[in-house]
């Protein structure tokens, strides 16, 4: 194992020597010596006097003899490889705790591991709960990341990526997070983000030794976990949207809180509207290092979204009440069509729990996209919900797939206990004429005219559009159809959130 001066400085600390190493001091060297050699630290008497030379950076220890600070440097360098075969050891044996406690040693600061979904995997456990900072405290307590934490991180955004592949990154926060200083790195495996190490400085100011320190630790717990077996490594690369994509039938009951969490770090309100896209590469340009590379370079232009990758494409999940659809169209246009890549976009909704379905919703659009109307790079669901609704049989599919204007008028149906549904059903069915709809509903034309205007009010489409007067017809055969076959139960309400 290679060292930098920087490397055994901070493994020496302790003994307060003399540093005189540049910023950019290379991990080039493999052991000591006290006659020169290439790439070896040269340990010599000057004075009183012990001089490290590592090929022209210095340690120096005053009032020390050479032959002891020979063995001192020589120790350090054994130190290293025992460190290094140990913790893939330990990391091939999923044992993280042992690791970071080890890897204080060397980083003489705390460090914290965590998971996907910011859940701590392992804390140095040489600090007591109330001995750093706030946000320690919390985790310790809690187990998790705050709300706060997170947050501030991601608002570094776009000058720093908080999901850069391996890459240490140093954020410093002010008084807002206790003038706090982290270096911090995101893991990945399979291409997949699955956690991150972050190294707090504490103890002592955080050097470029560091980086080098957690450019040697990232590929040890990379390489490890490529051999974990794989229900180990999906539990621990999953967040909890990559999950509910995942199942088939998601177990909201055991996602739920983890679900509210994430929407609190993302600052998401359970009444909010949702939408997903899904941006796919095309397959003469498709490879995983590009997939991760296009979704770093997606978050950096949406940091108010939750992106992730869910192979084989990039899934982009965002409340519409902090970004709406038209502005991400516009901010991912230009990058699409440059970079040859294809987005399906979803319908609105509310339910979470049913995010698998409105992915889903976005591999279709992208399949009869490309079909249909070849040539573009951003396609809606809207405009293929008719020919989705037709092939899908599940009440679940059918039901998310309705018109987002039916879904609403069916909630303001229920809790108005009103008639714009059955009213909408016989405007639309007898050709838009008012006369014909008011004489088939016994009202006079007045009275439905009004209502007809109080509806459009209430309806994001234009009812007059040929397509989406199909849709709405549709949409009102099936809500009302399986309105009489569920008899407003819980699971079928759900559907049209």
């Amino acid at each position: 194992m290679r060292l930098s001066m920087w490397m055994i400085a901070n493994r020496i600390i302790q003994l307060d020597p003399e540093l005189q190493i540049r910023d950019d001091a290379p991990a080039c060297l493999h052991s000591a010596r006290l006659a020169y050699a290439t790439d070896c630290v040269y340990i010599y008497q000057e004075s009183t006097s012990a001089v490290c030379d590592g090929e022209g950076d210095k340690i120096i220890f005053h009032d020390m003899d050479a032959h002891q600070a020979f063995e001192i440097i020589q120790s350090v360098f054994d130190f290293y490889n025992v460190w290094y075969y140990d913790a893939l050891s330990l990391i091939a044996l999923g044992d993280y705790q042992q690791v970071i406690d080890a890897s204080w040693l060397i980083f003489h600061n705390p460090i914290i591991l965590l998971d996907a979904d910011n859940k701590a995997l392992a804390l140095s456990s040489q600090y007591s709960k109330d001995a750093i900072n706030r946000e320690w405290k919390h985790l310790c307590q809690y187990g998790y990341s705050s709300i706060e934490y997170i947050r501030h991180f991601k608002n570094t955004y776009p000058t720093k990526d908080y999901y850069t592949k391996n890459k240490p990154q140093l954020f410093c926060f002010g008084k807002e997070l206790e003038d706090s200083v982290t270096l911090s790195t995101a893991l990945y495996h399979k291409q997949s983000y699955c956690g991150r190490i972050n190294v707090l400085q504490y103890d002592r100011k955080i050097n470029p030794g560091d980086y080098q320190l957690l450019d040697i630790l990232i590929p040890i717990l990379s390489n490890a976990l490529k051999n974990m077996p794989p229900d180990t490594m999906d539990n621990l690369s999953r967040n909890v949207f990559w999950e509910l994509l995942k199942q088939k039938e998601a177990d909201t009951d055991k996602l739920e809180p983890r679900i509210l969490l994430h929407m609190q770090y993302m600052k998401w309100d359970s009444k909010d509207i949702f939408q997903v896209a899904t941006v796919h590469l095309q397959d003469e340009l498709f490879s995983q290092e590009l997939l991760v590379l296009t979704s770093n370079l997606i978050r950096k232009q949406l940091p108010e979204a939750m992106v992730f990758i869910s192979d084989p494409c990039i899934v982009i999940l965002y409340d519409l009440m902090a970004i709406k659809r038209e502005t991400l169209c516009q901010r991912l246009d230009d990058f699409l069509g440059h970079n040859h890549l294809l987005m399906g976009i979803s319908l609105p909704f509310k339910n979470l729990s049913n995010l698998r379905i409105y992915f889903e919703q976005t591999l279709f659009t992208i399949e009869y996209g490309i079909s249909f109307s070849p040539g573009g790079n951003i396609y809606l669901f809207y405009d293929y919900a008719i020919d989705y609704i037709i092939e899908n049989s599940s009440m679940k599919q059918l039901l998310c797939a309705c018109h987002p204007d039916i879904k609403e008028l069916f909630k303001e149906d229920l809790v108005h206990d009103s008639d714009r549904l059955p009213t909408l059903k016989a405007y639309l069915k007898n050709n838009c004429s008012p006369a014909n709809t008011s004489k088939e509903l016994f009202i006079h034309r007045n009275t439905l005219i009004y209502r007809i205007n109080k509806i459009m009010r209430l309806c994001h489409y234009d009812i007059y559009d040929s397509y989406n007067q199909d849709y709405l017809k549709l949409s009102i055969h099936l809500v009302l159809l399986y309105q009489k076959k569920c008899s407003c139960s819980e699971p079928f309400l759900s559907y049209l959130n």
